[in-house]
């Protein structure tokens, strides 16, 4: 079963993946000053977070490795389901 990249990455963020590596790399960032804190409301308490100057996962080889698990962890099923849910959107809002 092939994977195409939005569907990978829909999944990757669903479940929670997409910030690993962000988190795993924030105390080097640190040390070198690239470093923001971030304010944001969740379910109305505000928090702060660090956040990496311009992070993308690509400036992380590992993005591969998660990708990967992700791939992994994606049955024909849930492919499925979400393109019968994407389909159901369009249809949606076109009426």
């Amino acid at each position: 079963m092939g994977i195409v990249g939005a569907v990978t990455g829909f999944f990757r963020h669903a479940w929670g993946y997409d910030n690993i590596l962000h988190d795993l790399n924030v105390d080097k960032y640190q040390l070198a000053g690239l470093v923001e804190n971030e304010e944001y409301e969740h379910r109305g308490q505000k928090h702060v977070r660090a956040r990496i100057k311009g992070w993308t996962k690509r400036l992380d080889h590992r993005h591969h490795a998660i990708d990967a698990l992700t791939i992994a962890l994606t049955t024909q099923g849930y492919v499925q389901r979400l393109n019968n849910l994407s389909s159901s959107m369009a249809i949606c809002l076109t009426i």
